[in-house]
């Protein structure tokens, strides 16, 4: 694998790169110049590794119903669901975006005090498709 494009200048160069300008007239054209693209998927990983962390606490809490619990998780979901809300759906990330957004709205669905389904299932079908986002993330 050949050395980051930043890697390869000069310490002292790399330092001021580091460093806020003394001036706004010395501050660099291209501040991002020579350091390595985001990868695509990386402004959305925050968000799928914390609805992962909650996913078995949302599974573990459908079993057993307790409404100051429900009630707990659904502003831990409505928090997740913001900072999703947050991250656009580019094209290379609309698929792992879309799954995600499906896990959220069937783990809400879960916790929710007027739902009358089956929340055990809910929460079963936000951990699959937490899944499918994780899959249909671009590496």
């Amino acid at each position: 694998k050949p050395p980051r494009a930043s890697a390869r200048k000069p310490l002292a160069e790399r330092v001021a790169m580091t460093q806020a300008p003394a001036s706004p007239a010395q501050a660099p054209v291209a501040p991002s110049a020579g350091l390595p693209a985001a990868a695509p998927g990386d402004s959305l990983r925050p968000v799928l590794a914390r609805v992962e962390r909650m996913v078995p606490f949302l599974q573990s809490a459908t079993r057993t119903s307790s409404p100051d619990v429900l009630r707990a998780l659904a502003s831990n979901v409505q928090e997740l669901e913001t900072a999703l809300r947050q991250v656009a759906a580019t094209p290379d990330v609309a698929d792992a975006h879309g799954a995600l957004s499906a896990a959220i709205a069937s783990a809400k669905r879960a916790v929710d005090a007027s739902f009358a389904g089956d929340r055990v299932a809910e929460a079963h079908q936000a951990g699959l498709l937490v899944d499918a986002a994780k899959t249909a993330l671009p590496d």
